[in-house]
C-alpha cells in the first residue's frame, strides 16, 4: 500500500509548538487535516485552560462553592471523569483540584521563597476531588469547596494530540504523528517504526531513542523547568498531597496506546517516584516506563517489565 507523499507542518497551540507528521495523497489534502486538527486543539484550549477567563473550565472554577450545578460539555465531562479515575488509582499523585497550590507555587518559583504555611493551609481546604460532585443523568457537575481551581495541564495537552490525530484521519491521512512537544499521538508507521528521541539535557553527550509503530509518549520531569530555594531543587511539577515541587530529580517517559493516558501518567510518576511509581505503571494494562533519577553518583535508571528496549543514536 503506498503510504502517501510525507509532509511536515508546526503551529503553536496551547502554549507550545504542536508539530504534525503526514503521509497523504497531496500537499493540499495534507494543508486541509492539518488546519481541521489545528482548530480541533484551539477550541479545547477554550475548554482546558486556566489563563483565558472565558475557558470553560475558568467558568466552572468560578461556580465553585455557589452550590450550582453546571452543566459541562462532552469534552470537559469525559476529562473530569478520566481525571478522578487516575487520582484514585495512584492514591491522589495526580489531582485536577491542585489549582490552588499551582498558583502558590508559580508565586514561589517567580519569588524562590516557600509559600507560606497559612497560605498552603487556606489552600488545602480547596484541593480534593471528593468535592467534585457529578450529576450523571444531566451530565452536571459541582464544585462543592469555595474558590477551587481546577487544572488540567497533566492531562489536557495529551487528550488535544489524540483528538488532533483522529481530526488528521477523519481527513484522509493514511498515516500522522502528533508531536506536542513532548506529548506524541501516532498511527501505525508507513515505514517500520517511528523512532522518538528520549533527549537527556542532563546528560547530553547522548539521545537515546525507541522505536514505537503506534501509540502515545508523553515525558515528564524537572530537566529544564525547576528552581533552587535555600539550596534545595524543586520541580515545576508539584505533589497534589503536599502542594511543593518534588524534588526527586525524575524525569519520566511513559508509553501508553493513548496520549491522554501517556500525558497524565507522565506526570502521576514523576510524582510517586521510580518505586512506586513503577509499582502502579506495572498493574496498568497498555502502559509502559522508563525513569531517569539524577543521584550523587550520576544516573539511576528504571523501566517497567515491557518498556521497550532503548538505543543509542549515532552522531
Amino acid at each position: 500500500m503506498n503510504p502517501g507523499e510525507k509532509y511536515l507542518f508546526n503551529d503553536r497551540q496551547m502554549g507550545v509548538e504542536f508539530r504534525y507528521t503526514v503521509y497523504a495523497d497531496s500537499k493540499e489534502q495534507a494543508e486541509k487535516a492539518v488546519t481541521a486538527a489545528n482548530k480541533r486543539v484551539h477550541d479545547l484550549n477554550q475548554v482546558f485552560s486556566d489563563y483565558i477567563v472565558e475557558s470553560e473550565v475558568w467558568q466552572l472554577s468560578e461556580s465553585s462553592g455557589k452550590n450550582k450545578p453546571v452543566k459541562v460539555s462532552s469534552e470537559l465531562w469525559h476529562i473530569l471523569k478520566k481525571s478522578v479515575e487516575f487520582n484514585k488509582k495512584s492514591n491522589g499523585a495526580f489531582d485536577i483540584t491542585a489549582g490552588p497550590y499551582f498558583l502558590l507555587w508559580r508565586i514561589a518559583r517567580a519569588k524562590k521563597s516557600l509559600p507560606s504555611a497559612r497560605s498552603m493551609a487556606r489552600a488545602a481546604n480547596k484541593v480534593g476531588v471528593d468535592m467534585i460532585i457529578f450529576d450523571d443523568k444531566q451530565q452536571k457537575v459541582t464544585l462543592e469547596a469555595k474558590s477551587m481551581r481546577l487544572d488540567f495541564g497533566g492531562i489536557a495537552k495529551g487528550y488535544a494530540a489524540d483528538e488532533a490525530l483522529k481530526v488528521l484521519l477523519s481527513h484522509g491521512v493514511k498515516y500522522a504523528l502528533v508531536d506536542a512537544s513532548g506529548d506524541i499521538a501516532m498511527t501505525e508507521s508507513p515505514t517500520g517504526n517511528w523512532p522518538i528521541t528520549l533527549a537527556d539535557d542532563e546528560k547530553s553527550s547522548s539521545n537515546q531513542m525507541i522505536e514505537l509503530d503506534y501509540g502515545a509518549v508523553a515525558t515528564s520531569g524537572d530537566t529544564l523547568q525547576f528552581v533552587e530555594i535555600d539550596g534545595k531543587r524543586y520541580s515545576h511539577i508539584i505533589d497534589p498531597q503536599t502542594g511543593i515541587g518534588v524534588t526527586n530529580r525524575c524525569r519520566v517517559t511513559i508509553v501508553a496506546r493513548d496520549c491522554m493516558t501517556a500525558d497524565a501518567m507522565a506526570s502521576t510518576v514523576t510524582v510517586l517516584g521510580p518505586e512506586k511509581g513503577l509499582e502502579l505503571v506495572e498493574k496498568m494494562d497498555g502502559v509502559e516506563a522508563y525513569i531517569q533519577q539524577v543521584v550523587n553518583d550520576g544516573l539511576k535508571i528504571f523501566k517497567s517489565s515491557g518498556f521497550p528496549e532503548l538505543t543509542i543514536k549515532k552522531k
